[in-house]
């Protein structure tokens, strides 16, 4: 049977995303949490080695300018883009009827 451990690099990549949602859980919401999101997402960029750190900028630009409507995250230690705006969810009494 197989080592069910975690590697040491597994293991800092969970605690990397518990920070994570720990600190995101911290911001609340609004233009706060999206400034702090954006900064985040900048402050790992400019982390990475030469290359990567131009593509990622080079992705970051592409990004912001023709998908307006996604917002920058960190998601296990990357920079990262989701919907900005949740999706409205339908409550269950407004469910279509089967």
């Amino acid at each position: 049977m197989a080592n069910s451990t975690f590697t040491e690099e597994e293991k800092a990549a969970m605690k990397e995303a518990a920070a994570e949602r720990r600190t995101a859980a911290k911001r609340g919401s609004g233009s706060k949490e999206a400034e702090a999101d954006l900064a985040d997402c900048l402050e790992k960029i400019e982390a990475m080695d030469d290359n990567d750190c131009a593509i990622g900028e080079t992705l970051h630009r592409i990004v912001t300018t023709h998908a307006a409507d996604l917002a920058p995250k960190i998601w296990y230690g990357m920079p990262a883009y989701a919907n900005a705006v949740a999706p409205a969810r339908r409550s269950p009494a407004t469910k279509e009827p089967k």
